[in-house]
C-alpha cells in the first residue's frame, strides 16, 4: 500500500441526502447508480446490516437500535438533510440469519415491512424528511440490479423503471 491522491474534489458543504442500507457491497454501486437517477449524486450513507431493519424495536436490542436511531438523527439534524433514501435487498444474509428456515417470501415481506416502520419512525421524528423506500433484486444473469419502489404503508411493492 501506499499513499494516495483522489481525483475528485473535496466538497465543503454536507449533502442534503442520506441513504440508510444494507451493508452488503454487492449492491453499493447499483444504489449509487439509483442516487445518480433521481438526481442525488452527493449523499450521507448509512450502513448496517439490514439497513432500515435496526430502526425498529422488534429487530434488534434496545441498545442497537437506540445506537442506529442515534447515528441517523445525528446526520439528519447536523447535515440539514432533506432527502431519505431506505434501499432494502433480496438475499440479505441478516434476514437469512433472523429468520432461519422461512420462505423468501416471508423474508421480503419483512423487509418491506421494516423499510415501512423504518420510514413511519424518520416521518415522526423529521416530518419534513421526504423519504423514498426500495427493494434491489439482482439479475443474476444479466448482472443488472432491478429497483422496485415501495409505496408508504402499502406491502405491495410498485414497479418502476429507471
Amino acid at each position: 500500500m501506499k499513499s494516495f491522491i483522489a481525483d475528485v474534489k473535496y466538497q465543503d458543504k454536507h449533502p442534503n441526502t442520506i441513504t440508510l442500507h444494507c451493508s452488503d457491497g454487492r449492491f453499493a454501486t447499483a444504489i449509487n447508480a439509483l442516487l445518480n437517477a433521481y438526481d442525488h449524486s452527493y449523499y450521507d450513507i448509512m450502513t448496517l446490516p439490514g439497513g432500515a431493519a435496526l430502526l425498529d424495536m422488534s429487530n434488534a436490542s434496545m441498545i442497537e437500535v437506540e445506537a442506529s436511531r442515534a447515528a441517523t438523527s445525528f446526520l439528519i439534524k447536523g447535515h440539514s438533510i432533506e432527502h431519505a433514501f431506505l434501499v432494502a435487498h433480496e438475499g440479505c444474509g441478516f434476514y437469512k440469519k433472523k429468520y432461519p428456515g422461512q420462505s423468501a417470501e416471508f423474508i421480503q415481506n419483512r423487509q418491506v415491512r421494516d423499510l415501512q416502520m423504518g420510514a413511519a419512525w424518520l416521518t415522526k421524528m423529521f416530518p419534513k424528511l421526504n423519504i423514498s423506500m426500495f427493494m434491489a433484486v439482482p439479475n443474476v444473469n444479466s448482472g443488472q440490479v432491478f429497483f422496485s419502489l415501495i409505496e408508504p404503508g402499502n406491502a405491495q411493492m410498485a414497479h418502476m423503471s429507471i
